[in-house]
C-alpha cells in the first residue's frame, strides 16, 4: 500500500509572491534573504516566523555577501532582487543630483575641486584650476602690439604674432615671425624671469634713494648765524635743498660741516634758499646758517636726498 509522506526535501520556488500558496518546505527569496515555509501559507510575508523560517539571512551590520561585498545598510545596500548599491560615506560630496553615489562620473568634478601638490612648481595655488590660471598669460599686450608688416621695428621692441610674444633682436620691416635672425620668442618662464629681474633692479634703485629731512627753527641776526639743530648723515652723494622762511629779508644762507662758515659746503647770497649736491665720504654732522637784514625768527626746511653710496677709500 502506497503511503504519501509529503515533501521530504526543500523545494525552491523563486522570489516570494503574496498571491502564491506555499506548502511546507517550499523555499523562497525575499529582500536578499532565503526562507523555508513551515506550513501551508498564503499572503504571509516570509518575515512571519509562524509560517516561515530564515535559511540564509543577510545581517546588514556584519555579514558579507559571498565574502566580497559587505552590506551594511548605509554605504552598501541591496534590493530585494539582490542588486547591490554603493553610497558615499558621511561627509563625502556627491554631484549632479546623485546623492550618495560612490564612483564619480564624467563631469562630476571640475579643476577647482581637484587638489595637487604645488611644492615643486613654485605656484601658490593648491588647486588645479588655480594653477591653470597662474600659468595662463594675462593680456598685457593689446591689439596695437600685434605684428604689423608695414611697421619698422627697433631692437628691443615687443610684438605678438599668432599668440606668441616676440622680442625684436635685429631691426626690421616686413619680416614675419618666427625668424631667429630678427625675433626671439619670449616664453612665460622667460617673461617671469625678466619681470623678477626688473623688480630686483627697482628694489636696488629704491634702496639707493632715501630722503633725510629736518625742520630747524631759531633766530638769526644780520651776520651769519647757525640755526639750532643738526642732521647727521652717512657717507654718500646727496641732493640738497634748504628753504628758509623768514620774517625779514634773508641776505645769505648755507650748509656747513661745522659751526664755522669756512667749512661751508653750499651757500647762496641774497636768497632764502640753497640747492646743490654734496658728497660725504664718511658720516658727518651738517649745520645750516643764515643772515637777515635784521634779526628775525626763521623756520628752516632742510631736505637731503641720498642718491647713491660712495666708496670710502
Amino acid at each position: 500500500m502506497a503511503v504519501d509522506a509529503g515533501k521530504v526535501a526543500l523545494n525552491p520556488r523563486g522570489a516570494y509572491s503574496s498571491t502564491t500558496t506555499y506548502e511546507r518546505l517550499d523555499v523562497v527569496t525575499y529582500q536578499s534573504n532565503t526562507y523555508v515555509a513551515l506550513q501551508t501559507t498564503l499572503g504571509n510575508l516570509p518575515t512571519d516566523t509562524s509560517s516561515w523560517m530564515a535559511l540564509v539571512k543577510v545581517d546588514n551590520a556584519s555579514m558579507s555577501v559571498r565574502g566580497l561585498v559587505k552590506v551594511d545598510g548605509t554605504s552598501i545596500t541591496a534590493d530585494a532582487d539582490g542588486t547591490i548599491h554603493g553610497h558615499a560615506a558621511a561627509g563625502v560630496n556627491s554631484f549632479n543630483g546623485r546623492d550618495g553615489d560612490v564612483l564619480p562620473e564624467y563631469g562630476d568634478y571640475d579643476a577647482e575641486q581637484i587638489a595637487y601638490d604645488n611644492t615643486d612648481s613654485g605656484l601658490t595655488s593648491n588647486r588645479s584650476q588655480g594653477a591653470i590660471d597662474e600659468l595662463t598669460p594675462k593680456k598685457i599686450i593689446t591689439s596695437d602690439d600685434a605684428f604689423d608688416p608695414t611697421k619698422t621695428y627697433a631692437v628691443g621692441d615687443w610684438l605678438i604674432y599668432q599668440g606668441v610674444l616676440y622680442e625684436v633682436i635685429t631691426a626690421c620691416t616686413g619680416i614675419t615671425p618666427p625668424n631667429a635672425t630678427y625675433y626671439n620668442p619670449i616664453t612665460l618662464h622667460e617673461l617671469k624671469n625678466r619681470i623678477d629681474t626688473l623688480n630686483s633692479e627697482l628694489e636696488e634703485q629704491k634702496a639707493l634713494v632715501k630722503e633725510y629731512s629736518v625742520t630747524l627753527s631759531g633766530s638769526v641776526g644780520t651776520s651769519n648765524t647757525f640755526v639750532s639743530g643738526t642732521l647727521e648723515l652717512p657717507p654718500g652723494l646727496y641732493m640738497v635743498y634748504v628753504n628758509i622762511g623768514a620774517n625779514a629779508t634773508v641776505k645769505s644762507c648755507g650748509v656747513a660741516i661745522s659751526q664755522n662758515t669756512n667749512d661751508t659746503l653750499l651757500a647762496n647770497q641774497n636768497s632764502n634758499s640753497v640747492a646743490g649736491f654734496i658728497k660725504l665720504t664718511y658720516t658727518r654732522t651738517l649745520y645750516v646758517y643764515a643772515a637777515a637784514t635784521n634779526s628775525a625768527s626763521l623756520v628752516v626746511d632742510s631736505r637731503f636726498t641720498y642718491l647713491k653710496a660712495v666708496r670710502v677709500a
